[in-house]
């Protein structure tokens, strides 16, 4: 189980745990798996140090094992491993390699897209308030409304403390978006290949849509081919991993649905003014069918 709760997506998970955990003095291989006549090293999937006291902390608050915790993480990195290994060997390194131009596209259109959220936040926050001045509600749907400003004046302040940053902090931040940048382009990149290959039943995550049946289908393939061996019988389970992420629940789409080959057509970043646009109005519509209230006998 990836514990790493801003990404809750099976993939988006692995691309976190992909990003190297610790940087070792070069000695003695001690392999848990290899795949294509490569190991994989005990040391690969070690946790650096501070990640290893967040994982602990977020178990200890979660009131889960920490050593279980521990073994989690390693479990998911010996699979992220593995899985990427085995894409690079089949698809070549470009599918896991984000390409600059790809990595600016996104930057250029999640950019377009805070800026203009911000514009809506700022309109949506003046529009409830107005009506709460001119009108009355009852109590919890006040209150229900009174959230939303609230929720949409701390967007805001968070919007323009970008630039209120010292030098230093933005280009930390700066930072920070193009590695994001670079793993949903990746996380992109690799669904479209994986679905285009094998399709089957795609779900929806908070990360985007994922090709459930073609990870299921992928995985199965390295499993069956002969090329990956485990090792450490500690990891025997490691392919199990996949198993586990399908058997949840998911929101499965139509096998028909324009959604799906919008998505996997163009890349899934690309920002839509329309469908930005819409949303809002939508909120909007939500609003206005709040029902008011008579003021009271002498009130104005």
């Amino acid at each position: 189980m990836c514990i790493i709760r801003f990404l809750c997506s099976f993939l988006g998970c692995l691309l976190i745990l992909l990003i190297p955990a610790q940087v070792y003095a070069q000695g003695d291989c001690k392999p848990l798996a290899s795949i294509y006549g490569q190991d994989i090293c005990a040391e690969d999937i070690m946790p650096s140090k501070k990640v290893e006291e967040n994982i602990r902390e977020y178990a200890k608050q979660s009131k889960q094992s920490q050593a279980q915790a521990v073994k989690d993480f390693k479990m998911s990195s010996l699979f992220g491993l593995l899985w990427e290994k085995g894409l690079i060997h089949k698809y070549g390194e470009d599918v896991v390699v984000p390409r600059e131009r790809e990595v600016k596209s996104y930057l250029k259109s999640f950019r377009k897209a805070i800026e203009d959220q911000n514009d809506m936040n700022e309109d949506m926050s003046a529009f409830i308030t107005e009506l709460l001045e001119e009108n009355n509600y009852a109590p919890e749907d006040e209150q229900s409304l009174n959230a939303v400003v609230k929720q949409k004046q701390k967007s805001i302040m968070m919007f323009n403390m970008r630039d209120a940053l010292p030098d230093e902090m933005r280009v930390q931040m700066e930072e920070g978006e193009y590695k994001m940048a670079e793993a949903m382009v990746k996380s992109w990149k690799i669904k479209k290949t994986l679905y285009e290959d094998y399709g089957g039943r795609v779900i929806i995550q908070k990360a985007g849509l994922e090709p459930l049946d073609a990870f299921q289908a992928f995985v199965k393939e390295l499993e069956d081919s002969g090329e990956a061996t485990i090792h450490d019988p500690a990891y025997k389970n490691v392919f199990k991993t996949i198993d586990k992420y399908s058997g949840k629940e998911h929101k499965v789409l139509p096998e028909d649905s324009e959604e799906i080959e919008d998505y996997f057509d163009s890349p899934s970043w690309a920002y839509d003014d329309d469908i930005a646009e819409k949303a809002f109005e939508q909120q909007k519509a939500e609003i206005l069918a709040i029902p008011t209230i008579e003021p009271a006998a002498g009130e104005e």
